[in-house]
């Protein structure tokens, strides 16, 4: 289960509406997008799944950090996932909650950019813990300013283009586990009734944001009971 941070110098939490700009700069320095007419059909995907988390966890309060993780010229990126799944359980035994959503790269020899859902981390404790396990000391933490959409759009925009892109995955807990089923339904339900893009998108986002569940869902006659995820 999900553990929320409770110290109030590690809180990952504020009774605050994230600001309408949209930026990965911690300083609020805006960065150029491109625009989604332009994005690929694999572009597009990843930033329904980035922003399906990003709502979820953005309309609870918490806050999200992006992190940076490179590999060495004495690391090899065929082990870089093994090796961030061994440093997701360090940071989950020392810190508690880390719910991520992650980017591969092959801009230098492998880069992995990741938005986590986690409370305060040392930068010089997860410089050491990367070090150890994957002989690459370089790394950048930073918690995010601005609202969901923006932050999704400059994720896409600078990490899931061209051919540096590898592969995208997240945590069950990014959303929950069969999440895309669900979404995939309420597309082809629309379709079924010609419903508009706009009244799609409002369900969605109420469904994420926890104001009616996948029963109601169906329910209501938005979900065939054949897109229901297994429990």
């Amino acid at each position: 289960m999900t553990q929320r941070p409770t110290n109030h110098n590690n809180t990952n939490r504020k009774n605050v509406k994230p600001s309408a700009g949209a930026s990965l700069d911690y300083r609020g320095q805006n960065c150029t997008h491109s625009t989604r007419r332009e994005w690929t059909r694999k572009q597009k995907r990843a930033y329904h799944r980035i922003l399906s988390g990003l709502t979820k966890w953005m309309a609870q309060g918490y806050r999200v950090r992006f992190i940076t993780l490179t590999t060495s010229t004495e690391a090899s990126i065929e082990d870089l996932n093994k090796h961030f799944r061994a440093l997701v359980m360090r940071i989950r035994r020392k810190y508690g909650q880390f719910v991520y959503f992650k980017v591969k790269t092959d801009e230098g020899n492998g880069v992995l950019h990741i938005l986590a859902v986690c409370p305060y981390i040392d930068q010089r404790w997860l410089s050491e813990a990367w070090s150890e396990l994957h002989k690459s000391p370089v790394v950048d933490i930073r918690l995010l300013k601005g609202g969901a959409k923006g932050i999704a759009r400059y994720l896409v925009s600078q990490y899931c283009a061209g051919q540096e892109f590898i592969r995208q995955s997240w945590a069950y807990e990014w959303v929950y586990k069969g999440f895309i089923k669900v979404w995939e339904g309420l597309k082809w339900m629309s379709a079924q009734v010609r419903g508009t893009r706009e009244a799609l998108l409002n369900i969605w986002r109420a469904h994420l944001t926890g104001k009616i569940g996948v029963k109601g869902l169906v329910g209501l006659g938005w979900l065939h009971p054949k897109f229901v995820p297994r429990a």
